[in-house]
This record gives C-alpha cells, structure tokens and sequence, in this order.
C-alpha cells in the first residue's frame, strides 16, 4: 500500500471515530415528519409477556412526547393507557431518555389511574427507525402503588409513505393511530 492510500484510509478512519457532533434524526425539518410509530415486546418480572404500541413526536432530539398502550399477560393480565413526557440526551449513535408515564392501568380487579416512570435508550438505525430499550414502572411510586416492572425491546419508525403524504393526511393517519391503541385497550379491558 502506498503513502497516499494509508494517508487517505488514516484521516477516514479519524474521521469516522471523531467527526460528526451527535446523532440526530435528521428531519425534514416539518413538524409532521417529527412522527414516529412504535411497536415493542418484552417481559414483566422476567418471564410474562407484554406487548406494546405508540404514536410518538419528537420536536426535537432532546423531547418525546407519546401515547402508548402495553398490554401484559400472564395470571393477572395488565393494560396501560396514557401518556408519556420525556426528556433525551442525543449522542453520537444512541439516546439515552428518561420521564413519566401517566395514564390508566387496569388489572383484573379495577382501573385507576397512575403515573409510573420510564428509563429508555433509542438507537439510530437511520433517519426513519429507532432501535429501542424502555424500562417502565419500576418500584417505585409517584401516582398508583400496583407496579409491573416491565422491560421492552422494540422499533420507532417513520415510515417513507408518512414523509410523502399530505399533511391532512400525516394528521389522519396520527389520529387514527392513536384511536386504534385506545380501542384496543378499551378492548382489552371489557373482554375481561
């Protein structure tokens, strides 16, 4: 290998381990293409299933803002509706986040309202998917004392056909999202 060529491998492999400031999601820079939709699954103490579905909205890299339902299984079936407020730290390939959860739970004995904390990490896999880890409702009580650690892996996305529509119809297909994860809770809990 020649000088030049080990100089030019040398300053890209630089590059690549220092340059760039922080991983961003690289928006269109309209509110709208600031939508994600989530799914995710994962575990509750270990080994009993939960399912999960959002609409989020990220103004910025550093704020999300979501609606989310998590459906659990297992002997004493669980189902969270409500909101999520988060606060981000954008790196340079991940984002780590943390905030509250606020909402409904309903167990097999009752629905009441509660607010529980979430701990998560994002990974950017490219401008449209991230790659996530959510730790939510840990011991410990803000509002509600009946607590379902739950540990969920999934994918956000933003998908092509959502940056291409219309915005009338990025606002349709946000509110008919959010409609179907109320329906299904609400559907989850009356079959009970």
């Amino acid at each position: 290998m020649d000088v030049h060529a080990l100089r030019t491998w040398l300053l890209a492999l630089v590059a690549a381990a220092f340059g760039g400031a922080t991983a961003e999601a690289e928006p269109d820079y309209r509110a709208s293409d600031r939508f994600f939709f989530g799914v995710s699954g994962g575990v509750v103490r270990g080994d009993v299933p939960v399912g999960g579905y959002e609409t989020s909205y990220w103004p910025n890299d550093y704020v999300g803002l979501s609606t989310v339902v998590a459906l659990t299984g297992g002997d004493a079936y669980t189902y969270d509706v409500g909101g999520q407020l988060v606060l981000a730290m954008p790196l340079r390939w991940i984002q780590p986040y943390a905030g509250a959860m606020a909402g409904l739970r309903s167990t097999p004995d009752a629905v009441a309202s509660r607010a529980h904390l979430i701990a998560g990490l994002n990974g950017y896999a490219s401008r449209n998917v991230r790659i996530f880890a959510e730790l939510r409702d840990p011991d410990i009580t803000v509002i509600g004392t009946d607590h379902a650690s739950q540990l969920l892996v999934g994918l956000r996305w933003s998908p092509d056909w959502f940056h291409r529509a219309r915005p009338i119809s990025k606002v349709d297909a946000v509110w008919w999202s959010t409609l179907l994860a109320a329906g299904i809770w609400t559907g989850a809990t009356l079959a009970r």
